[in-house]
Order: structure tokens, then sequence, then C-alpha cells
């Protein structure tokens, strides 16, 4: 009696979380980076419905959430973090706003380059100034975090793929599945 107790509140548990999960990724402000994943950052995150808007005439559903902070440190020193999340409805969705963003970034970039894999499908870009950005389909679920140098020193393209490498897997840890 007290073993079906016990399944019992498990089945209910894992259910309860399985729904939280999924709750959880229909909402891209849930999923973005937060104040807490970028140590004293000073900033603001929000929904893009101008972005959902945008892509609405290509047959696209989306969801959109974006994220911005500055750190600052010292006088001659700072950082802005900022990316966005795109949520779809299917894999089919989530690949055509990838190959849109895809190609729109690599246009834009300076230089490619790797990293360790953060989805199913990723580009690492980099500006002339070594800044750097990624985007990452990770099953219906689109993300992109970049990092750009302000103030009077820059990065080197070490420096700037380390600061990269680590909000991104804040960020990939926050997306989980898609």
């Amino acid at each position: 009696m007290r073993l079906k107790a016990i399944l019992t509140a498990l089945v209910v548990a894992a259910s309860l979380t399985a729904g939280a999960v999924a709750a959880t990724t229909k909402d891209p402000l849930r999923i973005v980076l937060r104040p807490a994943d970028v140590p004293a950052g000073k900033g603001t995150r929000g929904y893009l419905p101008t972005f959902d808007r945008a892509l609405r005439p290509l047959g696209l559903q989306t969801k959109t959430a974006y994220f911005a902070y500055n750190l600052y440190k010292g006088t001659t020193r700072a950082k802005h973090v900022s990316g966005m999340v795109v949520v779809t409805p299917s894999r089919a969705q989530a690949r055509r706003v990838y190959a849109l963003l895809k190609e729109e970034a690599a246009a834009e970039a300076a230089r490619t380059t790797r990293l360790a894999s953060l989805g199913d499908q990723q580009l690492v870009t980099l500006t002339r100034e070594h800044d750097p950005d990624v985007l990452v389909l990770r099953n219906t679920v689109v993300w992109q975090v970049g990092i750009r140098a302000l103030g009077l020193e820059a990065y080197t393209r070490v420096q700037a793929l380390k600061e990269l490498r680590g909000y991104a897997r804040k960020q990939k840890l926050r997306v989980g599945s898609g």
C-alpha cells in the first residue's frame, strides 16, 4: 500500500514537472538570459512583437523575446551582452527562421569560427573588432547571443570567444531541449 502511494506521488510529480517544462518553452521571455545570468549587468528584457509581425507575411508564426545587459568594469572597459529567443510551433518553421537569420548574420560578419555544439545547427561570427555572435537552432527554438566591447579597450579574439562561450552555455541551459 505504501509503495503504491509513493509511485502515485512520483507519477504526479513527473507529470507536473513535464507540464511546467512545456509551459516554459512556449514563452520565450521565460528562457532568455536573466539578470542573474549576467553578473552585475544592468539592462532589460521583453517581447519583440515587431519581429514576429515582420515574419508573419512569410507564413511564420513566432513568439520572440530579447535581452540586453551592460556590464561595466572600471572606467575604460565595458561590454554589452544581448540576444533573443524565437519560439516556433514546429521544427520546419524554426529551420526557416534560422535560415533567414543565418543569411543576414553571415552577410554582416567579417569571419566565421567554431564553438562546441550548442544545438542542432549553429553559426558563430566575428566582426572586425572581434565582437562575437552565435546563432543556434535547437528543435523549435532559435536563439542568438552576442557581445560587444564598449569603451576604450577592445577584446582579443580569444577573450571574445571565451566570453561568448560562457553566455552561450547559460542560454543553452535555459532553452533546454527546445
